[in-house]
């Protein structure tokens, strides 16, 4: 018995390197490294002007180690005292007479605006605007100001998206129950810290808006062909004929499968934040998360909790992605025609808007990883309240275990016709 059972096991170990090695065609290769030369460059690009300042002495931004000084001296707890420093920084700026325009200076650039045929209740409005009345120097001094102001803002934005949400769902006292819970608790119980995060926030970039391409598109290149090409090729009817047989090639496949998934993220994932870190240093791990763009949710996570919050989420949509192309490649007649349905399925969400309660069940939105946290959407399940997100990364678990197990099922039904 015990030698029949190692023999089974190393028949399916055997069939799963020969289908991961089907899976590395010259094609697949060649997406895998562009990719990956793709997310390097997004992780580059998005903070390239803060590299590059030492070519260009004109440039606004200031080099790295300068923003990590400035960050050394206003880094602490967003407590009432630091907000009135922050605030306090930027009135001084703003009544420092050499960061201001001359009064001559000041009449001419109203009079251009007046001339560009700006409304004049709009140049009334903008006379006192900080852009307005700043000179060159004043704009770059305001403008290193705005993500402290923006940090000293941290409880005044959690109370007013507490408020809109209370509006959206004020017809459920339940859903309003918990969203004060969570939002008062983020507001009173919750001291969030303000601190250097220039390489998290650069990986949220990468995953937010590269990964849906660099992730994505290999694993659908590499995955499409996976139980199509049998059909293609004419060799399905040729694949072990015994029942046993024909549910070890399955399982072989499925793995190999999960195996290439998992290789392709990891290689994106690990290359990003190894270049983040390298580039912009490792410090900031407990910063306030919702420093990064748009961020309005309740869950009291620093920003490098939530990147391991994000990058799992990740993981969870592109595994649940890869499922889908098998069941697609299993259940089209040509690996063209699951590409095909494939992109459709991973760049739609890209290209179309879609409701934000809907699109978190997307794959896509889940291997973006932010976005399906940026917000709080709640949900009922049995009469409890509950984040939404939960439940999509839940159904997308579920559902990747069932698109598996079908892809499974008709492949063994079609070899046995």
């Amino acid at each position: 018995i015990c030698t029949s059972i190692i023999s089974d096991g190393s028949l399916e170990m055997n069939l799963t390197k020969l289908e991961f090695k089907k899976i590395f065609t010259p094609l697949t290769v060649i997406a895998v490294v562009v990719m990956l030369l793709l997310n390097l460059y997004m992780t580059f690009d998005y903070r390239a002007a803060y590299l590059l300042t030492a070519l260009d002495p004109d440039s606004k931004s200031k080099p790295i180690e300068t923003l990590k000084s400035e960050y050394a001296e206003k880094r602490g707890e967003i407590t009432d005292e630091w907000i009135a420093a922050r605030r306090s920084d930027v009135e001084n700026i703003l009544n420092d007479p050499k960061y201001l325009k001359t009064e001559d200076e000041l009449k001419q650039y109203l009079s251009d605006l007046a001339a560009q045929g700006y409304p004049a209740e709009e140049i009334e409005r903008l006379k006192s605007q900080p852009y307005t009345i700043l000179n060159n120097n004043g704009i770059t001094a305001y403008e290193h100001t705005e993500k402290f102001t923006h940090a000293a803002s941290f409880y005044d934005n959690a109370e007013e998206e507490k408020q809109y949400l209370l509006d959206e769902y004020s017809s459920d006292a339940d859903i309003c129950a918990d969203i004060s819970a969570r939002y008062d608790a983020l507001i009173n119980d919750y001291r969030a810290f303000c601190d250097y995060d220039l390489a998290y926030t650069s990986i949220q970039y990468v995953i937010a808006n590269a990964f849906p391409f660099t992730v994505g598109v290999p694993v659908l290149i590499g995955l499409a062909p996976l139980f199509a090409r049998e059909r293609a090729r004419k060799t399905d009817a040729l694949i072990l004929s015994s029942k046993l047989g024909r549910r070890d090639t399955a399982r072989a496949k499925i793995c190999a499968g999960t195996l290439y998934t998992l290789l392709v993220w990891s290689v994106m994932a690990i290359s990003a934040a190894a270049y983040c870190f390298i580039l912009y240093g490792a410090e900031g791990f407990g910063a306030f998360w919702q420093s990064f763009t748009g961020i309005s949710s309740p869950f009291r996570w620093t920003i490098g909790q939530a990147i391991i919050v994000e990058l799992a989420t990740s993981l969870i949509g592109t595994l649940f992605f890869a499922c889908i192309v098998m069941l697609l490649s299993e259940l089209t007649e040509s690996m063209f025609v699951s590409v095909i349905l494939g992109a459709a399925l991973l760049l739609t969400p890209m290209l179309v808007s879609i409701g934000a309660g809907a699109a978190i069940l997307l794959p896509t939105c889940l291997i973006r990883g932010v976005m399906i946290w940026s917000v709080y959407i709640p949900a009922k399940l049995f009469g409890s309240v509950m984040p939404a997100q939960y439940l999509a990364v839940a159904a997308a678990a579920v559902l990747s275990i069932a698109c598996c197990t079908a892809a499974a099922n008709v492949f063994c039904r079609r070899q046995a016709a």
